[in-house]
């Protein structure tokens, strides 16, 4: 979920346009709300799109997306009573038992095969001198080299990482928070993005319907 503000209403005649490179062509007279919100704000660009993903609400009334930028969003309030300052957020978790988180890793620096990989090692005693080493890598002459995905030293950490079916604990509008149980990818402060859960959903609502 996320918050912003109104910092702009205006009318937009039928067959003009509105949004980054005209996106949205209006087919009636709109009135069109501008939001200090965008896609550098870490929204969620398939949910912004024409109003197709999660749900606005301006003063409790839900409102369709009309075109995003960057920086701010164009919201379609045609026939909502609302002003400049007015609060916009979206609510689009009721209802949801399970969600996928998607974010990025903490980064790692280089690391070896025994932290990267969990590799055991040499013997430590006894006169070992392959305790951290990577070991042997290459076949005999025939091929010759290293095969593609070999497990070797290398950079450790800052990937894409999802962690799905995460259970929704609780939903708290007023603190504009989700909280789920289980692990979330990334660093303190970092932007992670939720969606339902499509599989653990499926599954929880034909067991309620099974159970009526």
């Amino acid at each position: 979920s996320w918050r912003a503000f109104i910092t702009n209403i205006h009318t937009v005649k039928a067959g003009e346009s509105c949004g980054y490179c005209n996106h949205h062509v209006c087919e009636t007279d709109t009135v069109v709300a501008t939001v200090d919100i965008g896609y550098a704000d870490g929204l969620y660009r398939p949910m912004a799109q024409g109003g197709t993903g999660g749900v606005c609400l301006v003063n409790d009334s839900r409102c369709k997306y009309l075109a995003t930028s960057m920086d701010q969003t164009m919201v379609d309030v045609t026939g909502v009573d609302c002003k400049v300052g007015d609060q916009v957020t979206v609510k689009n978790f009721e209802g949801v038992k399970y969600v996928d988180v998607t974010g990025v890793t903490k980064g790692k620096g280089f690391a070896g095969v025994i932290k990267k990989w969990g590799f055991a090692g040499g013997n430590m005693t006894h006169g070992g001198h392959s305790k951290r080493r990577t070991g042997g890598l290459a076949a005999r002459d025939l091929p010759g080299w290293i095969e593609k995905g070999k497990k070797m030293p290398g950079d450790m950490g800052d990937v894409n990482r999802k962690n799905t079916n995460l259970e929704v604990v609780a939903i708290r509008p007023d603190d504009n928070a989700i909280l789920v149980k289980g692990s979330v990818p990334g660093a303190r402060n970092g932007i992670v993005f939720v969606r339902k859960s499509l599989k653990n959903n499926v599954i929880a609502a034909k067991a309620k319907k099974g159970a009526k």
